[in-house]
């Protein structure tokens, strides 16, 4: 795992990121917490950089052990860009 990647993972972990008003709204719509994307940070079986959107796709598990895909950005911090 590269730096960036165990970063994001340790941000996602200890729920050190901020989330954007669309992954806040898609959040409330599809029932997922920050505690499921806490968790998606420490089961995540892949971190991929996406370049044409220039995000990460992280893919865990959430609370209920259902895959979960959190797509975030790297700037100052880690902003979480939408979750599915």
């Amino acid at each position: 795992m590269d730096e960036t990647a165990g970063w994001i993972q340790a941000c996602l972990s200890e729920g050190k990121f901020r989330l954007s008003i669309h992954a806040s709204e898609r959040g409330s719509e599809r029932i997922v917490t920050e505690n499921d994307i806490r968790r998606c940070g420490k089961t995540a079986k892949t971190i991929k950089y996406q370049p044409l959107k220039k995000t990460w796709r992280v893919t865990g598990k959430d609370c209920d052990g259902e895959i979960l895909n959190v797509i975030c950005a790297v700037h100052e911090m880690l902003l979480i860009v939408t979750v599915y």
